[in-house]
């Protein structure tokens, strides 16, 4: 089992979602993904947002 975050970016009232074709389906996920190890949930949700959409994001409050 491994830790992951995910993000909730919203602009212009829209949320943005990355679209996965998968077995001939297709479907919607969040951006984020799995801690490495001395990461912080933060740490991780910055580095992840990077890599799979290219944006340096700020993180808000729970």
């Amino acid at each position: 089992m491994r830790n992951s975050s995910k993000a909730v970016i919203i602009r212009d009232d829209k949320l943005l979602t990355i679209k996965l074709h998968e077995n001939d389906k297709t479907y919607y996920i969040l951006p984020g993904g799995g801690q490495k190890p001395g990461e912080n949930l933060h740490q991780t949700l910055e580095r992840e947002c990077m890599e799979e959409v290219g944006a340096k994001i700020t993180i808000g409050e729970l």
